[in-house]
């Protein structure tokens, strides 16, 4: 796991990986609250962007500028990618 400087985990760090996916979900309500088309827009980008890096088995994750692995990825790597191609607004 890498550090920062300070003690803290870095930003990549298999602590944060899944957090995206939460961020995402509650983006998506906001979006559908308030009707935020731009939101909508950029919610439907990462869910584009995230499935065009999918793996082999169609998995997708978290890190939506490189390809999945195809050799393991956790369930917790794996969320944000489902996360964001679930949108319900």
């Amino acid at each position: 796991m890498g550090l920062h400087a300070c003690g803290r985990p870095a930003a990549s760090s298999p602590l944060y990986v899944g957090f995206k996916g939460i961020f995402v979900r509650w983006a998506s309500k906001w979006a559908g609250a308030t009707n935020d088309a731009s939101i909508k827009s950029w919610l439907n980008h990462n869910a584009n962007t995230a499935w065009s890096y999918r793996n082999s088995s169609g998995v997708m994750w978290g890190q939506w500028w490189r390809r999945t692995p195809d050799n393991y990825v956790t369930s917790w790597e794996a969320s944000p990618g489902l996360a964001v191609s679930q949108n319900p607004f």
